[in-house]
């Protein structure tokens, strides 16, 4: 039985295929060549905004950076990155990160190819391929799975709550 989450937090379970193992594998600069998140952000605020996007992005990218290197603690950094996105439509920016895929995957250089390549390998052999990663749906559209060996994509949901084992 294989068990899949999805980018929408929902999981399904698909009794007719058993992978022969599972392969975990990160996806900012490990699958890809970037910081998903600091590259949407600055493809949604310049395609919005034009050049004042651009020195908006530089500004926030500047803030998030400063606090990572002053030691404030990564959630926190998150934090203040999720914060300039208040107000946005979820809708709108979900758009957003499809066009940003879209064009980002068309550039030869965005994927690493030796981690595709090992990836297509473990695929070959009867490895399920589940993409994990701290970024948000915007970033990580289904279609990039699509193009790539992986179909399952794990996040980092933000807990609420106690945890439990």
């Amino acid at each position: 039985m294989t068990v899949v989450a999805d980018i929408a937090g929902g999981v399904r379970t698909d009794a007719a295929h058993r992978p022969a193992y599972l392969v975990f594998c990160d996806v900012d600069e490990t699958l890809i060549n970037c910081k998903s998140m600091f590259e949407f952000l600055r493809f949604q605020l310049v395609r919005r905004f034009g050049e004042e996007g651009e020195h908006r992005y530089r500004l926030v990218e500047a803030d998030l950076k400063g606090r990572s290197a002053a030691g404030v603690p990564r959630e926190d950094v998150n934090r203040a990155y999720y914060r300039s996105y208040a107000g946005e439509s979820v809708e709108e920016m979900a758009a957003l990160g499809r066009e940003w895929i879209a064009l980002a995957a068309a550039d030869p250089g965005f994927f690493i190819t030796s981690t595709v390549d090992e990836l297509n390998r473990h695929r070959a052999a009867g490895a399920e391929i589940v993409l994990v990663s701290g970024s948000f749906p915007p970033c990580l559209d289904r279609s990039r799975a699509r193009r790539r060996p992986a179909r399952p994509v794990l996040l980092a949901r933000r807990a609420r709550g106690p945890l439990h084992r």
